[in-house]
């Protein structure tokens, strides 16, 4: 029997499959290995390490994969900067993409995916691209943590040229647009579906929550539904209380003073005590009867607020009453848990609904625990000034400054002090009873006081509200109407409250009212009291009675836009000191805004009367509260008493013009007016604020027998025989302060004497005596023939005093106040490279030409050259001027166009330039900005030395003279447009010593150097910048 053998046999390729798939996952393996080392070689970079950019022995090698590590980041770094990281990302996609091969049931239909390889490669290149381009546009200030720079040698490359090409902004798009197709073609998905997905996401969360917001609402209104079906109904009786009575406060009348009866009987009495005042028969009579509101009206008025709140949701009680002859002010009673700021806020609502043109709500009411609604009458009633100086509280106020405002809600009158105020401020609109309520205040002024006891200034710059009271007694000046004129009357008002206050203080005295009455003591005992003043010691005139002064202002507004801040100032220093000295101000405008009523006014004027503004802003400038807007119009105001914070309604008085024109014909038949000569002559000199003696001022130029013109004005004036501010203007042509000087100084030469109460001066010496006075009183050369107001400026180092020609202005001794470099940093970047730059051809120089000859070898011979600087900035001339900063530092240069100027005091600041770029670093801000060096320098002091091809044809230069040793070089621009005046150099010894700059606005530049190294050795990095780390880098 034959035996069969079988053999079975293994498929021979399932063994190379499973082996293959072994050798597939040791590569998976391997590569994630290597992805991770690669990414800890590249996150451990260290630039301290050695590397293929450069050689470095270091100790310690930072890096986790050692010194290759160290070598290949520093590798990758350099070429393509941080976007290195993107191989990583590469690497890490691999891993991902062996991962799903492994791990997938079916890897044929992995190795499907293969297909979109080059489409892969070609994303990545554009990722990898516009990576390094951003990299190299965006993230400059990266360039310390790199070897190379940020985006490594080609994102350098490719970002500067598109940069170069397209600019800044469109380099940036298109780099944002490579990227966003790279990324796409990478990872093989749409921005389309991403935006789909990111939009149905969103879509589906908030109808979820729609959904379930809903199932809320349904929940509880299926429970709500449930509770109403169980509830038991029940009927309610409800009691309705009927409402108590409005108390309602008939308003009295006014109570008449016994001036009015004794006026009736003036044929019987001609001897009254009130003679000289005008009778109040020139003031129309109040009209008998005037229409009130009735009970009833009010009544319904009371039951109507109460309704009309109601509903609006707040719930009120009307309790009383008080009709006036304008408005009518309804107490309310909030109830319990009422704010009083919803009734503030519904105050437009209920005057609709009211059919009222406006109501003012008082939230407070003193002493009481109500609010109040204060409404239009129907029809307003007459409120007239005779009626309210006829009024015994008018007539028994004791202050001659006593002011008839008008009546109050109640219908009494009210009456204010002006003594007490001291000052008032005036506003409202045109239309609004302004003018009325002035010309009230004025004749409330004439009916109280004779004319030597109270004295009026009235400005009017309208021509037309005060110029009917010309001519009579009371004004020490004609109606101003000029504003150049009201300056000097303000002027001539500071002069004298200094002239009352240095009298004041000789007598002992606190005020004018203690003055006034020594003077009535001494006549009572038949004396007189010399006046401590006298330029007559052994013969002094007696003093007499000194009268209030009163100034009127109708329009601030006009008179701040044509003379400025000059009035703000006289206004300020008249409000701040003039009480005591019986000096009052009423300043009155109709464009209540900040920059007329100005912080410096309202901070010296506590009374405020605020007629009807046009807006809320408005109400707050002037009052610094709303409810100006809501007055009614023709007188109607809010007086805000100073020392009080809630101002008090009042009804203006009102007076006609034919009332006003007779009150004015009685007072002229009583007398002229005596005007004091010079008060509106002259003006105010630039800079002239403070003033001294009777008007005058510290003028520009010098007074006395130091003035080249005192002896002329003395031959003027005993000429004459007549000493008059005027008249030494006119004749020798000069500015009122200056003249005044001159007289001040005749006067204390005995040439004429003391200003009279009535301003003028008598003639002391005989007609001959001006020879004499003149050959005995002129003034000594000065030595050496230098200038009477030239200071020696700047003070170099060395210990020499040295001027500046430049400059003629006095400098006095001051504290220095340091002014922050920062601020200066456009003059820096003129002043601080004048000596670095090449020599720009000059014309031949003349024999003598000693300036520019070492100005020539200065520029030849150093090249270079390191030192220190002191800089000061002065403001101003002549007397004004002073030192406004001061700063110091080091600077070192190498032409052409390479420097660093360094500023150590105050402040921490650097100017530095490489040849192309400046570039100016604040420590402070950490800020970097960087310029042309041409665009920079421009036209500016910095191009005097350099920069141009011809200095002639920008600037006339010219030799300046010699002072202490130091020779000056003069340049001045010739164009119109710069914004530099003058400039000088100053040289000693062939060495640049000083710098002298003055703009256009009268600032000067002072620099001097010091401790001065010619064409040192410098090392080769001294001008070049680096970024500090995290500083902001502005390009222009």
């Amino acid at each position: 029997m034959a035996r069969t053998t079988t053999t079975t046999r293994t498929d021979p390729s399932v063994l190379p499959s499973r082996i293959g798939k072994l050798l597939g996952e040791v590569r998976w393996f391997l590569l994630l290995a290597a992805t991770l080392a690669f990414l800890c070689i590249l996150a451990s970079y260290s630039k301290a390490d050695p590397g293929w950019s450069h050689a470095n022995q270091v100790a310690q090698i930072h890096n986790l994969g050692g010194r290759v590590g160290a070598w290949l980041a520093d590798v990758l770094f350099f070429i393509f900067g941080f976007s290195a990281y993107w191989l990583g990302v590469l690497l890490v996609r691999r891993c991902w993409r062996g991962w799903r091969m492994l791990t997938a049931e079916f890897p044929d239909q992995v190795e499907q995916a293969r297909q979109g390889v080059v489409v892969s490669w070609i994303g990545f290149g554009l990722t990898l691209a516009a990576s390094m381009g951003l990299e190299a546009v965006r993230m400059y200030p990266l360039r310390e943590a790199l070897p190379r720079a940020p985006g490594g040698v080609l994102g350098d490359l490719l970002g500067g040229w598109l940069q170069t090409a397209l600019g800044f902004t469109g380099a940036t798009l298109l780099l944002l647009l490579m990227l966003a197709i790279g990324l796409s073609l990478f990872f093989h998905f749409s921005w389309l579906s991403v935006c789909e997905k990111v939009g149905a996401f969103v879509e589906t969360a908030f109808l979820g929550f729609k959904a379930r917001r809903e199932s809320k609402q349904d929940r509880i209104i299926g429970e709500a539904a449930k509770v109403e079906r169980t509830e038991t109904v029940e009927v309610q009786r409800v009691r309705i209380e009927e409402a108590a009575p409005v108390q309602i406060v008939r308003p009295q009348a006014v109570p008449k003073h016994e001036r009015v009866e004794r006026e009736k009987q003036q044929p019987l009495f001609a001897d009254l005590q009130d003679a000289d005042l005008p009778p109040l028969s020139l003031l129309d009579p109040v009209p008998a009867s005037q229409e009130t509101v009735s009970a009833e009206t009010l009544e319904f008025t009371s039951r109507l607020i109460e309704k009309k709140l109601k509903d609006f949701g707040v719930e009120v009680k009307v309790v009383a009453a008080y009709p006036g002859p304008v408005i009518t002010r309804y107490e309310i009673e909030p109830a319990t848990g009422v704010k009083g700021s919803q009734i503030v806020n519904l105050a437009k609502d209920l005057a609709r609904s009211l059919s009222l043109v406006s109501i003012r709500v008082v939230e407070t009411i003193p002493g009481k625990n109500y609010m109040g609604l204060e409404l239009p009458n129907p029809k307003r009633q007459a409120v007239r000034l005779g009626e309210i100086l006829g009024s015994q509280v008018y007539n028994e106020s004791a202050s001659q400054l006593t002011l008839a405002l008008g009546k109050d809600i109640a219908g009494k009158p009210v009456v204010a002090d002006l003594a007490r105020m001291p000052h008032c401020l005036v506003a409202g609109t045109t239309g609004s009873g302004k003018s009325v309520g002035i010309n009230a205040m004025i004749l409330s002024l004439l009916y109280k006081a004779k004319a030597d006891s109270v004295r009026l200034i009235l400005i009017d710059p309208k021509m037309l509200e005060m110029s009917i009271y010309e001519g009579i007694p009371h004004l020490l000046c004609p109606v101003v109407t000029d504003m150049r004129q009201a300056g000097n009357a303000l002027n001539w008002a500071v002069g004298e409250m200094e002239r009352r206050y240095k009298l004041m203080s000789k007598m002992g005295v606190r005020n004018l009212a203690g003055y006034n009455k020594k003077i009535d003591e001494a006549a009572a005992r038949e004396e007189k009291i010399p006046n401590p003043f006298s330029l007559t010691p052994d013969a002094p005139e007696p003093l007499e009675k000194l009268p209030t002064i009163v100034i009127v202002i109708d329009e601030l507004a006009d008179l701040m836009m044509v003379v400025g801040k000059k009035v703000e100032e006289l206004i300020a220093r008249i409000a701040q000191k003039a009480r005591a000295a019986g000096i009052h101000l009423v300043l009155a405008t109709q464009r209540p805004s900040v920059d007329v009523i100005t912080g410096l006014i309202k901070a010296n004027v506590p009374t405020r009367i605020s007629f009807q503004v046009s807006s809320k802003i408005d109400s707050r400038t002037i009052l610094d509260q709303q409810g100006a807007e809501t007055l009614l119009g023709m007188g109607d105001m809010l007086y805000l008493a100073p020392g009080t914070g809630l101002p008090v309604r009042v009804h203006g008085a009102f007076v006609s013009d034919d009332e006003v024109h007779r009150v004015v014909d009685k007072l002229k038949e009583a007398g002229e007016p005596n005007y004091i000569e010079g008060i509106l002559e002259g003006g105010l000199a630039e800079g002239d604020i403070g003033v001294d003696g009777m008007g005058g001022g510290a003028g520009i130029g010098g007074g006395g027998e130091a003035d080249p013109l005192y002896d002329q004005a003395v031959e003027v004036v005993l000429k004459n025989r007549r000493a008059s501010i005027s008249l030494v203007q006119r004749h020798l042509r000069i500015g009122y302060n200056r003249a005044a000087r001159l007289l001040e100084d005749m006067e204390k030469a005995g040439l004429v004497s003391a200003m009279s109460g009535n301003g003028n001066r008598d003639i002391l010496a005989p007609p001959a005596a001006h020879a004499t006075n003149s050959a005995r009183r002129a003034p000594r050369p000065m030595p050496g023939n230098m200038p009477l107001r030239v200071s020696r400026l700047l003070t170099p180092a060395d210990g020499i005093r040295r001027r500046s020609p430049a400059l003629t202005g006095h400098l006095p001794k001051t504290r220095i106040d340091c002014m922050p470099n920062r601020v200066l940093a456009s003059a820096l970047a003129a002043v601080g490279t004048a000596a670095t730059l090449g020599w720009a051809a000059l014309a031949p120089a003349t024999a003598q030409a000693a300036a520019t000859d070492q100005l020539r070898t200065f520029v030849t011979t150093v090249k270079s050259a390191r030192g220190e600087f002191t800089q000061r900035q002065v403001k101003g001339t002549g007397e004004a001027m002073r030192i406004t900063g001061t700063s110091s530092g080091t600077f070192v240069f190498s032409r052409p166009g390479k420097f660093a100027w360094r500023y150590t005091k105050p402040y921490e600041q650097l100017l530095q330039a490489d040849g192309q770029t400046l570039y100016i670093y604040d420590k402070d801000l950490n800020q970097v900005t960087e310029r042309k060096l041409d665009a920079a320098l421009g036209s500016s002091p910095a191009a005097i030395l350099f920069g141009s091809n011809d200095l002639e044809k920008s600037f006339v230069v010219k030799d300046g003279p010699t002072r202490d040793g130091v020779e000056w070089l003069e340049l001045t621009p010739k164009a119109k447009d710069t914004q530099f005046e003058r400039i000088g150099i100053g040289f000693k010894g062939g060495n640049l010593e000083a710098m002298e700059l003055r703009d256009a606005f009268g600032n000067t530049t002072l620099l001097t150097f010091s401790a001065m190294q010619k064409n040192p050795s410098l090392p080769a990095d001294t001008f070049r910048f680096s970024v500090p780390k995290g500083a902001d880098v502005i390009r222009q």
